[in-house]
């Protein structure tokens, strides 16, 4: 992820609703990689599907920024809270 394409990507995970999980492809590559503690997915189908199921298995009234940090121009860390 390019450091000027975090902050919009930010933005969308913090205001994200179910219905706004397919617009994932607007903010991510096709090759994405998403790890928490219990997903580590590449690809933009594997990570909306974990999107997917965590909304069907929780309540989520939002996700917060916790920390952000560009480190190269093709990676950027975003922990969360949920």
């Amino acid at each position: 992820m390019r450091p000027d394409a975090a902050e919009p990507y930010l933005r969308f995970l913090t205001t994200l609703t179910p219905a706004g999980v397919g617009q994932l492809d607007r903010y991510c590559t096709p090759d994405v990689h998403f790890r928490d503690p219990f997903h580590d997915t590449v690809g933009i189908e594997a990570y909306r599907r974990v999107l997917i199921a965590m909304y069907e298995a929780m309540e989520i009234e939002e996700f917060r920024s916790e920390e952000h940090t560009s480190e190269l121009q093709s990676q950027s860390t975003i922990s969360y809270a949920v």
